[in-house]
């Protein structure tokens, strides 16, 4: 099996990324500072705000995402759709938990069956959208044959967190020496 050059190159950079992120203060550490007298006062600037509206929220206290997805996938060189599907598993790091590592699982069954096996690192871009990306190892049948191939697996996840589940749609991309896929369908979420 051999690595395309641009792989360590690009898992380095990302996992950089992640300890960087994992490294920052976080601001509800530094909320409170003694006045004068000796008594705790808030900052006004890092007032607490508990953003619970009775609505979508955008606060995401846990430590860990299982997210898991169901697409519609086109693959390159096939007519059609076939169902896709995913999971993941991110350990969500850095300040206001921008940040994420973890493992990524995904399915996509039919006459030329693939599962994907990712190292993944997530970046909340905003509140709501989620992009996630990393490296891994394609397991499919070609030819009656099966094949281990380098691929790389993106995401890009429109979040709504709503009473704890986070829901929406989400897009994706993959590729390996072999083939190409794209899927567009729904991403749920739970945190703990």
């Amino acid at each position: 099996m051999r690595v395309p050059r641009w792989l360590p190159v690009f898992t380095g950079i990302m996992i950089t990324l992640v300890f960087t992120a994992a490294g920052e203060q976080n601001p509800g550490q530094q909320s409170r500072r003694p006045s004068p007298e000796g008594q705790e006062q808030k900052r006004p600037d890092t007032e607490e705000h508990p953003h619970d509206h009775g609505h979508f929220t955008h606060e995401d206290p846990h430590a860990w995402h299982l997210g898991v997805g169901l697409a519609a996938v086109r693959i390159s060189g096939e007519a059609g759709l076939t169902p896709g599907y995913h999971l993941h598993l991110i350990r969500q790091l850095g300040q206001q938990h921008r940040w994420g590592a973890g493992l990524g699982w995904e399915m996509i069954p039919g006459d030329h069956a693939h599962h994907g096996l990712n190292l993944l690192l997530s970046s909340r871009i905003f509140h709501f959208l989620t992009l996630t990306a990393g490296p891994g190892v394609a397991i499919s049948r070609h030819e009656g044959n099966r094949e281990l191939l380098p691929a790389l697996h993106t995401e890009a996840q429109l979040e709504f967190n709503l009473r704890g589940i986070h829901i929406g749609p989400m897009a994706g991309f993959g590729f390996d020496r072999v083939e190409s896929h794209f899927s567009v369908g729904l991403h749920i979420g739970l945190g703990f």
